[in-house]
């Protein structure tokens, strides 16, 4: 009558619940001795991350650029098994959606979710992150077969020593969701987010083109000199000293005539731009040398080849010409006008710039200006 009572207590209970889980904690709350072994120990590491939608959330989706926009991170697997004869190392990923139970509707609580493993041949080499054009399928070790809302999805393989990307992912595009992103191995493990650091190339006081890091201080070798020498540089156009003149007060131009200075100019090349005077304002600050709260003609000149340099990068990105660029080029669009941002800067710059994962070429300029403003302050605060 026990087990018969037990057994008509769990099928009444499905009338209730609809799914189970099983949870265990860290590997090392399970540790079990087993006959004439010693326990196992297994090599954990965590990551916190969120899909944001227009900065990391491209979803499932065969465009291998868009796709490499989510998440990456970057495990290297040293040494093989102790009992493994074959060589290879047993890897465990586990993704777990965090922070979703509010939602009270149990059909929007929990997103589809998955994770592909790429082998990753030379990442010495290898942009980080990966662009699509090393997602290729001879790289690929892993991918989900089906997709199906649940909480937590996790995948054990066996592979050999190296370097592997893997990229979370929502299935559906444009979902919002905090995850815990956590890695298990027999053998220690070297793993990191895969991104790239923040840099910047900018003009010198003398209008030439120098690269600076934000990080470490080293020169961004993906940075040329597009300058030429100083003389060049020097030289400014007959239309830009004409319109200068027009708007000049004692050979300067303060916020206000700035404002009307770059209104002029963008109207004769056929594409008007209207900056607040705030913006003005950083513009000034960006390229006042000598903190007078104007620019002279030399110094508006080079802000002036700096925002033909931003619109060229934007039109370049804008594919459909429409005047706003989709949020997940911003990354490019920034690195071909000379910046390079990581997944943290991007996602700030996209809250604050970014509408309706879109970007108009004004808030692509105030964006970039925005940068080289801190890129200043960083250098300021820390010349080495």
């Amino acid at each position: 009558m026990g087990s018969f009572g037990y057994l008509s207590h769990a099928f009444w209970s499905t009338s209730i619940w609809s799914t189970s889980a099983t949870w265990t904690l860290d590997p090392w709350s399970t540790k079990q001795k087993t006959k004439g072994k010693e326990k196992k120990h297994w090599e954990v590491v965590k990551f916190e991350g969120s899909w944001v939608p227009g900065v990391n959330t491209a979803g499932w989706t065969e465009d291998k650029e868009k796709f490499a926009t989510n998440p990456q991170y970057l495990v290297e697997l040293r040494e093989p098994d102790d009992e493994e004869e074959d060589g290879e190392c047993t890897m465990v990923v586990a993704l777990l959606q965090a922070g979703r139970r509010y939602f009270t509707a149990p059909e929007d609580m929990w997103l589809s979710i998955g994770f592909s493993v790429y082998r990753v041949e030379d990442p010495d080499s290898s942009p980080a992150p990966l662009t699509g054009q090393y997602l290729t399928e001879e790289q690929l070790v892993f991918q989900p077969e089906y997709f199906q809302p649940q909480q937590e999805v996790s995948q054990r393989l066996k592979l050999s020593p190296g370097t592997f990307c893997i990229i979370p992912y929502t299935y559906e595009e444009h979902a919002a969701g905090d995850f815990l992103f956590r890695i298990y191995t027999e053998k220690e493990n070297c793993c990191r987010e895969y991104d790239e650091e923040v840099t910047i190339c900018r003009l010198s006081s003398k209008g030439a083109k120098r690269p600076a890091d934000a990080v470490n201080g080293e020169a961004d070798d993906g940075c040329e000199d597009e300058g030429g020498d100083d003389e060049d540089e020097d030289e400014v156009g007959e239309d830009v000293k004409e319109a200068f003149d027009q708007v000049a007060s004692n050979g300067t131009v303060n916020c206000y005539s700035l404002q009307t200075l770059l209104k002029n100019l963008t109207e004769e090349n056929g594409n008007a731009l209207e900056f607040s005077l705030d913006m003005c304002r950083s513009m000034i600050a960006l390229m006042d040398s000598n903190y007078s709260g104007t620019l002279t003609l030399r110094e508006f000149d080079r802000l002036h080849k700096l925002i033909i340099k931003w619109q060229e990068a934007f039109s370049d990105h804008d594919k459909d010409s429409s005047g706003e660029m989709s949020t997940y080029e911003l990354r490019k669009a920034l690195r071909s006008a000379g910046y390079r941002v990581n997944r943290h800067v991007l996602k700030a710059l996209i809250l604050r710039y970014g509408h309706d994962r879109k970007i108009s070429l004004s808030d692509f300029i105030a964006c970039a200006v925005k940068l080289m403003c801190m890129i200043d302050i960083y250098c300021d605060l820390d010349p080495n």
